[in-house]
């Protein structure tokens, strides 16, 4: 469930919504490395991040800005390698509408703690990041049909991990990532119970490079068409 077998076709295929995200992001980024330079990261925090006086400032719009916004490289290469290796199960089982709406409740409750107990300005994907994480939290307690033993014990390290190095690396966000995991966790709360209608995971077998004859070219021909309309959720 988290490694990654699909081609890059196929990823873009499967999951177009965070594949848009993704790209958002990295766009942002290297517009912003080239407006204001490698040497000026502070930058993007005056340029658009989520600040505790935003409305005082009369700046709504930094409610969401923030979450397309990186202060260099490193930041925004863990963000987006996050997103790619825990994003497309929830992305293939959710649906798109409900990972967009996962996108945007994680997003305003990430900007909505920073702005009622922040004391700085932030910015950065990790808030939407934490807010999987909290889905998939949920997902591992009351959708078992859905994850098996395996991949809940990744969700719950990748859990541990994620919290030990929120509260150990320096200049990290606490009031960002618990903003974006308590928005996952509301979202796992109401969106996926017991009853909730999702599409049980499905992974892309990986293709082989050299078949072993003619015929079994041919037969491995027809089983990827197949493989790739069958993998295709929506």
């Amino acid at each position: 469930m988290f490694t990654r077998t699909e081609t890059m076709r196929q990823f873009l295929q499967r999951y177009p919504l965070l594949s848009l995200i993704i790209a958002v992001n990295a766009a942002v980024f290297l517009y912003t490395l080239l407006r204001f330079g490698e040497d000026q990261p502070e930058a993007v925090y005056v340029y658009g991040g989520i600040l505790p006086d935003a409305l005082e400032r009369g700046e709504p719009w930094r409610f969401v800005t923030y979450a397309f916004l990186h202060s260099g490289w490193m930041h925004v290469i863990m963000n987006v390698v996050f997103m790619i290796i825990v994003g497309p199960p929830l992305e293939y089982m959710l649906g798109r509408l409900r990972l967009f709406a996962l996108f945007v409740l994680s997003v305003l409750t990430t900007s909505g703690l920073v702005f009622v107990i922040g004391n700085s300005a932030g910015v950065g994907a990790s808030g939407f990041g934490y807010g999987l994480l909290g889905t998939l939290a949920v997902m591992a307690l009351r959708r078992k049909d859905l994850l098996d033993r395996a991949s809940i014990q990744i969700v719950w390290g990748w859990i541990i991990v994620g919290w030990l190095g929120t509260f150990i690396m320096p200049g990290i966000s606490v009031q960002g990532h618990l903003g974006g995991f308590l928005g996952g966790l509301l979202f796992g709360l109401l969106g996926v119970g017991p009853k909730a209608r999702l599409t049980p995971w499905v992974p892309v077998p990986p293709r082989r490079s050299v078949p072993a004859s003619d015929d079994e070219a041919f037969g491995g021909a027809g089983l990827n068409d197949e493989e790739e309309r069958r993998h295709d959720p929506r």
